[in-house]
């Protein structure tokens, strides 16, 4: 037999289970829901939070690494630009090409301008010069006007100069041993080529 308390049709259950607290708590809750679809103050709390509390968690996991590498990679560009940066002004500075052969280093060249390049040439002895490069070969590429600089890297004991035009051709390309050059700091008679500059 039915409590005398109970509803006995759907109207009845529906009046009892429909209360004004229940109706304001289901209000809520989708109130909530909405605005935390339409603006994400979840999310926005959590990562302020975590922010917060950022400095007491262990440095470990994959954007950890990532970070480290990252910053790893920027510290060692920045000191092969500043050693490259540094190698060009000991380039540009060189009076003799000896001085400037003995600053490059094994792993990278360097590029001097074809002005540059044509003034040490012209300081080393004519025997050694015509070696390196013929005289007349230098004044026919300084005439045509499409020489530009020069790359000059090291090869074990050897010494490769490049002649380059603007666009990076090689108009001519030679291996000097390095000892014949260092050789030509002592005095003798000099190339002339006073008329390509």
């Amino acid at each position: 037999m039915p409590s005398w308390s109970q509803p006995r049709d759907a109207k009845g259950w529906i009046v009892r289970k429909a209360s004004f607290r229940g109706a304001v708590l289901i209000l809520a809750v989708f109130t909530v829901g909405i605005l935390e679809f339409r603006f994400s103050w979840l999310e926005y709390l959590a990562g302020r939070y975590l922010i917060a509390t950022n400095v007491h968690r262990p440095e470990s996991g994959n954007v950890w690494d990532r970070g480290r590498m990252q910053k790893v990679a920027t510290q060692t560009l920045e000191q092969m630009v500043t050693h490259k940066i540094a190698v060009q002004r000991e380039a540009q500075e060189a009076t003799t090409l000896p001085q400037l052969i003995a600053g490059l280093s094994d792993s990278q060249g360097t590029i001097i301008s074809a002005v540059q390049f044509k003034r040490l040439y012209a300081k080393i002895p004519q025997a050694v010069a015509e070696t390196v490069f013929s005289p007349i070969f230098m004044l026919r590429i300084s005439a045509e006007g499409s020489w530009d600089r020069v790359y000059l890297e090291r090869e074990a004991e050897q010494v490769g100069i490049y002649l380059l035009d603007r666009t990076n051709n090689v108009l001519g390309h030679t291996t000097v041993g390095e000892r014949k050059l260092q050789n030509t700091a002592s005095p003798g008679k000099l190339c002339d080529t006073s008329g390509m500059i």
